[in-house]
This record gives structure tokens, C-alpha cells and sequence, in this order.
């Protein structure tokens, strides 16, 4: 799995991408609906927003201004201000009612109010929000969320599947991480959220068309591998034509995923931040390009078909290489192979 602990304050990554990163959000969401944000059961989405807006008004207090319902620092938070993108947002009351007094309960929540309170947390972080309930038969469910730029795959053929099936495409899975993921799920506390990255490679078109203004690198959906994205149906669809592979189109997406799990419903939040970075800026950093090499190199069979790897493989490799020896030669990274295991 590759998971390692993720310290609190690490929960969700704000960077100088932000305003560009929810222009794309908000027009996924307006353009798709449903199609990229829906639930089944409503409470975690309540508490997910106001878990969320709590902590960015934490960790980034001047991106991030909020309204109380009382002058207590304790009291929840009724509206949230949105610095880099000038824009406000009304909470909705939390799940917890009561106190003082009185007994603490769990209201019950309409499917409108939670739909809206999903949209505001889909455009308060630039991670993508996949909310996972656990099913009488003690089987994880994906059961609702915000998956706005998830690249290859769409909310709206995954919801309501148990984990082992939204996976089933996922090389080795069942024979590897089956048990131990479906394990960690049920054992997951609340106060130790984990962490994990991946990477896939992923190449844009020379020229944009369609989204191209409000998402020229495809960070949404990745077009020149899976075709149109309503026509997808499944791992990779159907390309229009051959894609023009050249360094200057390649790119590395990676992914930090986060898991944690919310306190009151206990539904856990699969959290999805993406990042799309030319190959050209990433070679320029020491060792990366031969590192990078050796990886796409180390691909099981599966994993290369997985990641489409035959359709760019070979440029990738070769300008790899090329990048690679240009840093030994300039002595900016050393040959280490030569003096292993030294």
C-alpha cells in the first residue's frame, strides 16, 4: 500500500495554484453535476465541511477567514472567506446539535443541504473528496463525494461500489492488497490519519480545444489516452487518433492521497490531491531523470499496460536518458551505479 503516517497539520496542501485549480473545479461541477458530485447517505458530508473549514482557517489563517456562530473561538463556524478567490460560502449547521445543558445529538440531514455542503468543500481544497461508509457486511462503499479532476476515471461509474470492485482493474490488487486494504479500512482510528503517492504519465494535446481555456493540461480528464469522456468505458477509451508524443507533451501526474477518518459518522475521506508537471521542468532537478528511468523501467507488465506505458514509453525513456547523461557529463549528479554497493 505505501501508506505512511501523515502528521495533522499536512492534511490539505494550499499552493500558488489554488484560484486556477477551483476555476477548474467550479466548472466541472457546473458543466457535469452529478456526474462528478453526488452522495447516498447525507451526514458526512456536514461534517466533512465543517472539519474542513475548521482546519484551513487553521493552517492558512490569511487564505481562509471565517464567521462564528457566537464570539467563542469554540463555537462552529457559520460562514467561511475565501482569500485567493474573493469568494464566500454559508456552512450549513453542524451535525452535532445540543450541549451545555442539554444532550448532544445527531441531526438528520436533507439530501439538498448535504449536496450543497459537498459542493462548498469541493471548492475549498484542490483535492478531490471521495467519502467511504462502511456496509452491514463490514465491506467499505464508495458513497458519495466530489471527484472533479480525477484524470482517467468518473465518479459516476464507481458510486455505490464496494472497494474491492472499484479496484478490480488495479494490477495485483486482489492478490496483494485485497486483504490488507479491506483490514486497514476497519482499522483505521480517527486520530491517525496515513498518506500514500502515486504516479502515472500522462500527455496533453499540442493544441486545446474544448476545456482548453479553463484546463489546458488536462488536470480534469485526460483525453489523448481515454478519448472523450463520455464515451469512456473503461481503463483507457477510445482515442480519435494517434497522440503526438514529444517531451514537450509528456507529463508526470501524481497523486497525494490521504485517508482519515471523521469522528462522528465514522465515514472515512479519501482525499485525492493532483499534480500535473511537464517532464521538461522535472529533469532539470538532480538525479531526477535517471531515477525517473530506472522507474518506468521497473513496471511489471501489468503495471505498463495499466499505465498505458507502449503508447509513450519510448520517448519517455530515450529523453530520460538524454537528461541523464547531460548531468553526469555536467557533474551535477554523480554515476553512483558505478560505485555500488560502496
Amino acid at each position: 500500500m505505501g501508506t505512511r503516517s501523515m502528521p495533522w497539520e499536512d492534511w490539505i496542501e494550499i499552493d500558488n495554484t489554488y484560484a486556477r485549480y477551483q476555476r477548474i473545479r467550479e466548472h466541472r461541477i457546473n458543466t457535469k453535476g452529478d456526474d462528478v458530485l453526488r452522495l447516498l447517505p447525507a451526514s458526512p458530508a456536514i461534517e466533512l465541511v465543517h472539519e474542513l473549514a475548521e482546519y484551513l482557517h487553521e493552517r492558512y489563517p490569511t487564505s481562509f477567514h471565517v464567521t462564528r456562530t457566537s464570539e467563542s473561538s469554540q463555537s462552529p463556524i457559520k460562514a467561511i472567506y475565501v482569500v485567493p478567490t474573493d469568494t464566500s460560502y454559508d456552512l450549513p449547521p453542524p451535525l452535532l446539535l445540543g450541549g451545555k445543558e442539554g444532550p448532544l445529538l445527531l441531526r438528520s440531514v436533507g439530501t439538498d443541504e448535504a449536496e450543497n455542503a459537498m459542493k462548498i468543500a469541493a471548492l475549498l481544497a484542490q483535492d478531490d473528496l471521495a467519502i467511504m461508509v462502511e456496509g452491514s457486511d463490514d465491506r467499505y462503499y464508495f458513497q458519495g463525494g466530489a471527484i472533479c479532476v480525477a484524470g482517467n476515471w468518473r465518479l459516476k461509474d464507481k458510486i455505490g461500489l464496494a472497494m474491492e470492485d472499484i479496484h478490480v482493474t488495479v494490477p495485483q490488487y486482489r492478490e496483494k492488497l485485497h486483504v490488507s486494504l479491506t483490514r486497514f479500512f476497519r482499522r483505521l482510528p480517527v486520530d491517525k490519519p496515513v498518506i500514500r503517492n502515486n504516479y502515472s504519465i500522462q500527455i496533453v494535446p499540442p493544441t486545446y480545444s474544448g476545456d482548453g481555456l479553463v484546463d489546458p493540461e488536462e488536470l480534469a480528464w485526460s483525453s489523448v489516452l481515454n478519448g472523450p469522456e463520455t464515451e469512456f468505458e473503461h481503463r483507457h477509451g477510445r482515442q480519435t487518433q494517434p497522440p503526438l508524443v514529444t517531451p514537450e507533451t509528456l507529463r508526470l501526474r501524481t497523486e497525494r492521497q490521504t485517508l482519515r477518518r471523521l469522528p462522528l459518522s465514522g465515514a472515512i475521506i479519501f482525499g485525492i490531491r493532483t499534480y500535473v508537471i511537464p517532464i521538461e521542468t522535472l529533469v532539470k532537478e538532480p538525479a531526477v531523470p535517471g531515477r525517473m528511468a530506472s522507474a518506468v523501467r521497473g513496471w511489471p507488465e501489468s503495471v505498463r499496460t495499466y499505465k498505458a506505458g507502449s503508447i509513450y514509453q519510448d520517448v519517455l525513456l530515450e529523453y530520460l536518458d538524454k537528461c541523464a547523461q547531460e548531468q553526469e557529463e555536467r557533474g551535477i549528479v554523480e554515476d553512483l551505479t558505478r560505485k555500488y554497493p560502496f
